[in-house]
């Protein structure tokens, strides 16, 4: 258990910081300073206002597996709404069946697998925050683990998942992420989406996801101080100094202890990164990824899965679209946000030109107005089967505390605005209060 008075700092302000934060203010901490290189906080929770609304650029969608996350909006006051109704239009030559025209009797065997997967979820000791300590079968890929569970018939419907969610080719990763991802609630939610059944109790903010995180900011003792680059962070038995400089100059400060919650693939460049440390951050892994709002005319208003593209890693074409704020007035086109896959090649202008072509198609017949913005991401931070087999998890674990550092983020609690939220929580629970 550390002192009250102990000096922390919290270099990342998106939810797992901001949790971080807000859990060592809620047990007494008052000397806690929050950095965040970006002008605003909340990380992947990044709101765009347009025309008087607010478009989420990241994360924005909650289930009622979100229960502390929905348990704080409202304490702040956040206003939930339930989202568009979905539909699958196919632009493929190809044949296949899509599963929201599956007959009665197959849309049962999917549920029916869905509850047979859920059950052998719960054998797994997954439902542990973090990645610690987990039973060797889930460091396999996930394809193998559904196989040796007898669910191997169920692969398509996973990976239609996956790539749709932007995981992307998570049949071969670790069984731990897809399990982290999909427990009961967010497995029927998700399998309910592709039959094109509504999910009523899925639901974003009205405000913006990022608001949330705005209003957390401001009930901290000390709100992040923003738009800090970070020169150098050094350890030593004394304690954790940083140099930075923001609006105000430069600033030389020492801290008890320090919360890394940024990427920590980029904290060697401003970390004196131990040789641990360097060994395991090389291993990290992300996706590629381009989230663009455009006006648009002839669009229906609901989201639409794009198969092929929902189906198979596509890089460059849209394989979600849907409208955050239903028809506009404007008379300027409807507002529409576009996901794609980047990958060798592809850029902002590629993207943008394959949502055109997409929308061009004689099935979706629509047409972009105005791209509004395009948002480039580094998302879904993971590491591969033989990292996770090597036991890349039970080290970073056990590094937790050592040289006064702690690490939480998407790394260590999978990329779910609910578990970063839990696990930072988790963390101030072990290391700074017990």
């Amino acid at each position: 258990m550390r002192p009250l008075d102990t000096r922390v700092v919290v270099i990342g302000a998106g939810p797992a910081g901001l949790s971080a934060a807000l859990a060592l203010a809620e047990r007494g901490f008052t000397d806690v300073t929050v950095l965040e290189k970006e002008a605003t906080v909340g990380g992947k929770c990044h709101s765009l206002h347009v025309d008087g609304h607010a478009i989420d650029l990241g994360a924005n969608l909650t289930t009622p597996r979100y229960h502390e996350t929905r348990a704080l909006a409202e304490r702040l006051g956040m206003t939930l709404r339930k989202i568009r109704d979905r539909r699958i239009v196919n632009l493929s030559n190809e044949q296949f069946e899509s599963l929201a025209d599956a007959n009665l009797l197959e849309r049962l065997v999917v549920r029916g697998g869905a509850s047979v997967y859920a059950g052998m979820r719960h054998l797994t000791g997954i439902d542990r925050d973090g990645y610690a300590n987990l039973r060797d079968a889930v460091e396999q890929p996930f394809e193998r683990w559904l196989d040796h569970h007898g669910l191997g018939a169920f692969k398509e419907l996973f990976e239609v998942l996956f790539v749709a969610y932007g995981y992307g080719a998570m049949l071969e990763l670790p069984a731990a992420y897809a399990l982290k991802f999909f427990d009961p609630v967010h497995l029927e939610a998700s399998v309910d989406t592709v039959l094109g059944k509504d999910v009523p109790f899925t639901m974003d903010f009205e405000e913006g996801f990022q608001e949330l995180w705005e209003r957390v900011d401001a009930r901290l003792p000390r709100p992040t101080l923003r738009s800090a680059d970070i020169a150098s962070v050094s350890r030593s038995p004394r304690g954790v100094d940083v140099r930075w400089t923001d609006a105000s100059g430069q600033h030389d400060e020492r801290f008890d202890a320090l919360i890394l919650a940024c990427p920590l693939q980029v904290t060697p460049g401003f970390l004196d990164t131990s040789a641990d440390e360097a060994r395991l951050f090389s291993k990290i892994r992300t996706n590629d990824y381009y989230v663009t709002v455009a006006r648009t005319r002839g669009l229906p208003d609901m989201s639409t899965y794009v198969y092929p593209y929902a189906r198979r890693l596509t890089p460059g074409w849209p394989t979600v679209f849907y409208p955050p704020v239903g028809r506009s007035d404007s008379g300027e086109g409807d507002l529409f946000v576009f996901y794609a896959y980047g990958g060798e090649g592809v850029d902002e202008g590629v993207v943008r030109q394959r949502i055109r072509e997409t929308l061009a198609h004689p099935d979706l017949g629509g047409e972009v107005t105005e791209f509004v913005h395009t948002q480039h991401w580094r998302y879904f931070p993971h590491v591969d089967s033989e990292a996770m087999r090597a036991g890349f998890y039970d080290e970073l674990e056990a590094m937790q505390g050592v040289f006064h550092t702690y690490y939480v983020g998407e790394l260590l609690s999978f990329t779910l605005v609910e578990l970063n939220h839990r696990y930072a929580k988790q963390l101030v629970e072990r290391h700074f209060v017990k």
